[in-house]
């Protein structure tokens, strides 16, 4: 009997310690779907602004805060001279939503395409905590 119930003790205690994944995705570009403002929107100006609609859940806390960051990529690195923008935000299971204003970068005549990601803190789907990313496809920069 005792071994019944040390085994429902651990089986109840790796279930409430197991942490959900966390979700994040752009859901709309100034009001539209990321398809739907690409096809409208095909070129990003540099010093334009883009309202991006962040959705979310189980965020965690990184070092600072429990924010969802956003930044334009060449490819997959960092734009030199670009800065993040970010929103403080509260940590939930259930999806939430948050408005994210971020500047297109001035960027040498070499980089002809942009782009978007949103990165936070958060539960991996494989059970370890980290950055976790979304994008959209890129986009031609002019």
């Amino acid at each position: 009997m005792k071994k019944v119930i040390l085994m429902l003790t651990v089986l109840f205690a790796t279930a409430v310690a197991t942490a959900q994944t966390s979700t994040l995705k752009i859901v709309k570009i100034n009001n539209m779907t990321p398809a739907e403002f690409k096809n409208s929107h095909p070129v990003l100006k540099k010093g334009e602004t883009l309202m991006l609609t962040v959705s979310f859940s189980n965020i965690l806390k990184d070092r600072k805060d429990t924010r969802v960051r956003a930044r334009v990529l060449n490819d997959f690195a960092l734009i030199d001279g670009s800065t993040e923008a970010f929103k403080q935000v509260s940590t939930s299971t259930e999806i939430q939503t948050v408005e994210i204003p971020l500047i297109i970068p001035n960027v040498s005549e070499e980089i002809k395409t942009a782009r978007i990601q949103v990165l936070a803190f958060g539960n991996k789907p494989d059970g370890s905590e980290g950055n976790i990313f979304g994008y959209v496809p890129p986009f031609e920069l002019k």
